[in-house]
């Protein structure tokens, strides 16, 4: 492998030496009419400007125009054959120059005719022109270059001649630029139907360019729309190639990937396995492109709930990428952080956090601290830790992470992304007051430097949105929901997921306002369109069916809503699986149901049903069971089954603890919950050392002004109030109220029930 790569390098030299030297010999020929062109173009323009833009000046402009771009034309194609259709800016500057000045910046007499392609040379120029216009970031003038050249092209020459198909892709790169992606995709329908009649669909460059399109659509989150595509595409490689041509195999992986994002993940897996295997055999194991499969399918198991194969498969490549490029090729580095989120997921953090640890620090020596691989590492391990209860720890690599941004730009997409984790991480410490400005800053530049349908402005609006939602400013959130529903379904449409969850947003939000008549459209025109798209098993659909059942039962709606919960959990049973987390959220909320409606012993059998199928698919120590478990332990509570509840609790607080970590906040909210139990049974000494020790964590993890960390100042408070330690209570209740005041205002529900609190104590004590 070294050897080849040396020896390509080594020709790439000569080549460009030789390059270089018949450069010279055309340039010096162009040179010697360069001159005289451009003086023609100057007076031209001059004349142009003294005689106010008449018909004859703007004729003689037209004139010098074309003659300066013809004797152009030979150094562009040359250029396009020896340099890879790439035009030195230094060249072009020199070169072009004139023709473009006279072009594009003179004025024009009214109703005079537009300067014409009527040769090849000058088409080729006009390309020319077009690529240094778009080098100088006048973007508009160079796509309406490409349109003229692209018209006149494919009447003159025909969808099928490669110079049209040159025009094509050159308009193609700068729409995609310039974000035009609507524009794109109707650049690509119109050529695709041009190219289906001039050259048939079987052949190379109609599937090429069909190709392009399927990837456009998918990018835009018009799976349904790309699917068909693939398929023509796979089955015309399938005919041509054969199923063990490389180009073939490497196709079938990609459209497994699109499968893959449609939820189709059996006929995704079939696919990847046909890939891998002839990977495998044409390539070898150690070949990019097996590696990449690997790499692939590994992750499609994952999602498959099939854990053991698909960490086979990432430690297998892991293996080789080691072994054959080293431990800090970037490649290595992404495999052991797709090996990490495997084990973070399996609940096996400890192990995911050195391997974190190993791609962040190659990633580090390997590209450098700013370059965006590196930016991700620090956001995964600072993402891990703040999962973990490791605030302290995850904070400073955050800020490294923001630190590192800023060097490619204050306003680049990297840069906000970190700004708004750095802005998440203090919103969960409970800081609210420092998360504010950086979610405003964020959604600020990205709204100016990427327009308002930017990925990075929604998702920036829809983090901001929450937080105030958070604080109960529910008008200014729903100002900035709506804002960012706008962008996505100009960016996604409405199909898309990014769509689907800023509707999602909005819908809870005025759930949450109480405008439930307004938020019950919304949920029903997520479900049909995620119906629609997708099919009725996908998890998007099943999610828009627990989210509207759930609203139809605060609308006291409650036969709908369990129609739509059961429907929902039979489609995720039958193609998710019982041990999915789809599932078994479908089961923990349909028991929510049958609690409400007071069918207690009916919600029981549904939660022990998900605790023995969390148990069964993930084992007892997973947090997805523990969590089962603890819910489980609710109801139990609530049945005043204390001993039953209590056994269970403390199985989900030593499961979090082994885990997690004892300050993780999932463990600290079991502990609250043991200590509630442990309180009612009377055992007032062991329920106040885990109110302590859970209030001990929260403020170490969250912050003293979190409400997880207030609701356990006004717990271990009412229990010493209960224990006669009034001073000690008092103390707290002051704290909780000061906290929330700061935290979420004087008129937040939480903040009045402290306020309720603590005038109780008074009371008792005869200070009110």
């Amino acid at each position: 492998m070294c050897l080849r790569q040396y020896e390509y390098k080594e020709r790439a030299i000569r080549t460009k030496y030789v390059a270089c030297g018949s450069r010279v010999l055309l340039v010096t020929r162009c040179e010697q009419h360069r001159e005289e062109h451009s003086a023609a173009c100057s007076v031209a323009a001059a004349e142009q400007r003294r005689d106010d833009a008449t018909p004859h000046s703007s004729a003689r402009l037209r004139h010098a125009t074309r003659v300066s771009s013809q004797t152009l034309a030979p150094f562009c194609q040359y250029q396009r054959a020896m340099i890879g259709k790439h035009i030195p800016h230094e060249l072009e500057g020199e070169l072009l120059r004139p023709a473009v000045d006279s072009l594009h910046n003179a004025p024009t007499a009214a109703g005079a005719p537009r300067a014409t392609v009527d040769s090849d040379n000058t088409l080729t120029a006009m390309i020319c022109m077009a690529e240094l216009l778009k080098s100088q970031g006048k973007l508009s003038v160079a796509e309406s270059l490409y349109s003229e050249a692209l018209k006149t092209s494919h009447v003159k020459l025909g969808y099928g001649h490669p110079d049209t198909l040159t025009v094509i892709n050159s308009l193609a790169v700068l729409l995609r630029d310039e974000g035009k992606l609507r524009d794109l995709e109707q650049l690509y329908r119109e050529s695709l139907e041009g190219l289906r009649k001039a050259l048939g669909d079987e052949h190379p460059r109609t599937v090429k360019l069909m190709n392009h399109l399927a990837l456009l659509l998918r990018d835009r989150g018009k799976l349904g729309n790309a699917e068909p595509l693939y398929r023509e595409v796979l089955s015309s490689l399938r005919r041509r190639l054969g199923n063990l041509h490389v180009s073939t195999l490497t196709f079938i992986s990609n459209f497994a990937g699109l499968l893959k994002e449609r939820e189709q993940l059996v006929e995704a897996e079939a696919l990847y396995r046909e890939a891998l295997e002839g990977l495998r055999w044409k390539l070898g194991d150690r070949h990019a492109h097996t590696l990449t499969t690997i790499n692939n399918m590994a992750i499609l198991l994952k999602d498959r709930r099939q854990p053991k194969e698909a960490e086979e498969l990432f430690r297998e490549a892991l293996r080789t990428m080691r072994e054959h490029l080293g431990d800090h090729h970037p490649s290595t580095l992404m495999t052991i952080n797709n090996l990490a989120i495997l084990l973070k997921e399996q609940g096996h953090a400890s192990e995911a956090e050195p391997l974190y640890r190993e791609a962040l620090q190659g990633s580090r020596g390997e590209l450098g601290a700013s370059h965006p691989n590196t930016l991700t590492c620090l956001n995964n391990l600072a993402g891990l830790l703040k999962e973990l209860g490791k605030v302290e720890e995850a904070e400073p690599l955050y800020r490294e992470a923001l630190k590192g941004g800023v060097k490619l730009g204050e306003d680049h997409p990297n840069t906000l992304t970190c700004l708004s984790n750095l802005a998440g991480l203090l919103k969960d410490q409970g800081k609210a007051e420092e998360a504010e400005p950086l979610f405003r800053a964020a959604l600020e530049r990205s709204r100016k430097k990427l327009g308002e349908s930017h990925p990075c402005t929604v998702t920036s609006g829809s983090a901001l949105a929450q937080l105030l939602q958070e604080q109960g400013r529910l008008g200014e959130a729903e100002a900035l929901y709506r804002a960012a529903l706008e962008g996505a379904r100009t960016l996604h449409g409405d199909n898309h997921p990014h769509t689907i969850a800023v509707f999602n947003s909005l819908a809870a939000l005025l759930k949450d306002e109480g405008k439930l008549r307004e938020a019950e459209p919304l949920y029903r025109f997520m479900l049909h369109h995620s119906s629609r798209e997708l099919g009725g098993d996908h998890p998007s659909t099943l999610a828009s069916m627990e989210h509207l059942a759930g609203l139809l039962m605060e609308q006291g709606k409650l036969g709908e809503a369990e129609r739509l919960f059961r429907s929902a959990l039979e489609a995720s049973q039958t193609k998710l699986g019982s041990g999915h987390p789809t599932t078994l959220a479908c089961l923990n909320k349909l028991a929510g149901l049958l609690k409400a409606q007071g069918r207690l012993d009916e919600a029981e059998t549904v939660y022990r049903e998900a605790v023995s199928a969390t148990t069964l698919a993930l084992g007892t120590g997973h947090e997805t069971t523990l969590t089962a478990v603890h819910i489980l332990a609710g109801l139990l509570w609530e049945l005043r089954r204390l001993d039953e509840a209590e056994a269970l609790y403390q199985q989900a607080v030593e499961g979090r603890q082994a885990n997690l970590g004892s300050q993780h906040p999932s463990a600290l909210t079991s502990i609250q919950h043991l200590a509630g139990v442990l309180k009612e049974q009377g055992k007032l000494r062991e329920a106040e050392s885990l109110c302590c020790k859970a209030l001990q964590g929260r403020r170490a993890a969250l912050g003293d002004t979190h409400s997880s960390t207030l609701a356990s100042m006004n717990h271990l408070a009412g229990l010493l109030k209960e224990r006669g330690k009034l001073r000690e209570a008092e103390a707290l209740f002051r704290e909780a109220l000061d906290g929330s005041r700061v935290s979420r205002g004087g008129r937040h529900p939480g903040t009045l029930a402290s306020l309720n609190h603590l005038a109780a104590l008074l009371k008792d004590q005869g200070q009110l």
